[in-house]
């Protein structure tokens, strides 16, 4: 038996994994496109600036400690912050080589692109996503061959979405 409070801390936990990977890789590509403008130092000190200042927030915001408040404590805030950059980081390699070499973006740019529609899909309120994620992407990517990113797409759902289901289901089944 859940409680309701638990089901409400559980579904905060998730958002907030959700924020954390959806800045931490916003600022990692963003830090990767001014390295490659030349402003690689001036790039990893946003990083570093970004890490500290989360735990920084974190920190305070654990002191003040309400009642109702999510608790993390801050060895488990910077294992969630690393394996939510590590998470969405291979959701983003896991389209970008299924993509056709004709629709490619560089690397930086479709990792904003893909956070963005990401973000779309979510706020779609459609299961997984699905159309919202599609749509922001097509529109996104250069023209090209419709086709290829389609089944780019489908081929992401499929390894991304029905195989994780396909495993969690089989581990629960045991």
């Amino acid at each position: 038996y859940i409680e309701l409070k638990d089901v409400v801390r559980m579904l905060a936990l998730v958002a907030l994994c959700v924020a954390v990977g959806v800045a931490a890789i916003s600022l990692t590509a963003l830090s990767w496109l001014q390295a490659a403008a030349g402003r690689g130092l001036q790039a990893m000190l946003v990083a570093v600036a970004f890490v500290a200042l989360s735990l920084t927030v974190h920190a305070a915001w654990a002191r003040r400690r309400p009642r109702a408040a999510l608790r993390v404590p801050m060895r488990t805030a910077a294992c969630m912050l690393a394996v939510s950059w590590l998470e969405m980081s291979a959701a983003i390699g896991a389209l970008y080589v299924l993509l056709p070499s004709t629709t490619m973006l560089p690397a930086a740019q479709f990792a904003l692109m893909f956070v963005a529609a990401m973000l779309l899909g979510i706020v779609s309120h459609a299961p997984g996503g699905s159309g919202g994620f599609e749509a922001a992407s097509r529109s996104a990517m250069p023209r090209g061959e419709a086709a290829g990113l389609f089944v780019a797409l489908l081929l992401y759902r499929l390894l991304y979405n029905v195989l994780h289901f396909l495993l969690a289901v089989s581990w629960l089944a045991f």
